[in-house]
């Protein structure tokens, strides 16, 4: 990936997400770090689960941002130069009314995906829509899961009023160790 490109990462990005999720019914909140293998010079994708334990709390959440990220980041730099990190979960989201931000009585489920580069952080929401129930590949009952762009998440306000949070500019943490 000498030159990163957002849109291309993205789209491999949930097409990953997309065929994980169709298999289990779910995604496990998770790390991306989007690169090059040092040795093989070949465009890599290193998925890192977060432990469920991490995103209990938000003591839990700082602690994983703030003393197990750095650690990741040093050993993920030794082998791979970092083009971009992302990050993937689902969540609940409220929907707030214009003007009042007073809450609709809709909470939506949503995947959120963040894509952060030198130049550029990306917010991505997908509404997830579970359709029914499926047998998967390993015999085990999971959600028959569809995800569509959201139309309630305007992108364009996500560069007039960027996202903030633990989980956002992870790119920078890379870069730093």
């Amino acid at each position: 990936m000498s030159s990163f490109n957002i849109e291309e990462a993205k789209k491999e990005y949930l097409d990953n997400i997309k065929r994980y999720m169709a298999d289990t019914g779910s995604v496990f909140p998770h790390i991306s770090v989007f690169g090059m293998d040092k040795t093989s010079q070949k465009k890599s994708i290193v998925h890192i689960p977060i432990p469920s334990e991490y995103v209990e709390s938000s003591a839990k959440k700082d602690e994983f941002t703030d003393n197990i990220v750095p650690m990741i980041a040093e050993e993920i730099n030794k082998r791979f130069s970092v083009e971009a990190v992302g990050w993937a979960s689902e969540a609940w989201m409220t929907v707030l009314k214009e003007k009042t931000n007073k809450p609709l009585d809709e909470r939506k489920e949503v995947l959120f995906i963040m894509i952060g580069s030198e130049n550029t952080e990306s917010v991505f929401v997908y509404d997830i829509h579970r359709t029914g129930k499926q047998v998967n590949s390993e015999g085990e009952l999971t959600d028959i899961v569809e995800l569509t762009e959201s139309t309630t998440f305007d992108q364009s306000s996500s560069k007039k009023h960027p996202m903030a949070g633990r989980f956002s500019n992870l790119y920078s943490k890379f870069k730093q160790s």
